[in-house]
């Protein structure tokens, strides 16, 4: 069974869903697992969001608890730029650990030239029960450039661009002491 709630008031929304999942998703196999789900977001200034958002996954003593918080804005009519922080807390048979996400991510959508570059971190211990991450452990940046020139309309090439790509993966924990790279891949390509 669930409860869903969501709404928006006054710049701000909000959803909340709380439900319990049956017995054969335990992992005890005799507690009734229990999800909550909590998100709130105010808008501010003209293209600005402030959000947070609460997930928890109780089962008999058990629980993982996760608390975000994520700041958008836009600035100079061609920038983003996206903040976002996280911590879980879980229990496990009477073990406790706690552990941090973080992402930081800034884009430039101008006409003929942009970028996105953006750097993600999440410890090894972070647990997010109620959601879905491929791999933790790991520091991963990514930077991305574009270059587009523009012909006459109705010439043979209208358009040209050109991308070029980085990314890298480092351990989280061993790259403060100079641990080298798990994985770098390069990009490069071109639309016309």
């Amino acid at each position: 069974s669930a409860v869903k709630l969501a709404g928006r008031v006054a710049g701000t929304t909000v959803g909340i869903l709380s439900a319990v999942d049956g017995k054969g998703v335990s992992l005890t196999g005799t507690d009734y697992p229990v999800y909550n789900i909590a998100r709130i977001k105010r808008d501010f200034g003209s293209r600005s969001t402030l959000g947070m958002a609460y997930t928890d996954r109780i089962e008999g003593n058990n629980y993982n608890r996760v608390g975000e918080l994520d700041l958008r804005t836009v600035f100079s009519k061609l920038y983003t730029l996206d903040l976002q922080a996280a911590g879980s807390l879980n229990r496990a048979s009477g073990v406790r650990t706690s552990a941090p996400l973080w992402e930081a991510q800034i884009d430039r959508n101008g006409r003929e030239f942009g970028f996105n570059w953006k750097v993600t971190g999440i410890h090894p211990d972070f647990r997010a029960a109620s959601g879905f991450l491929r791999r933790t452990g790991i520091i991963t940046t990514n930077a991305r450039s574009r270059i587009t020139k523009y012909g006459q309309a109705g010439a043979t090439v209208e358009s040209f661009t050109t991308q070029l790509g980085a990314t890298a993966t480092w351990d989280y924990l061993g790259l403060p002491h100079g641990s080298p790279l798990l994985q770098h891949i390069i990009t490069w390509s071109n639309t016309w």
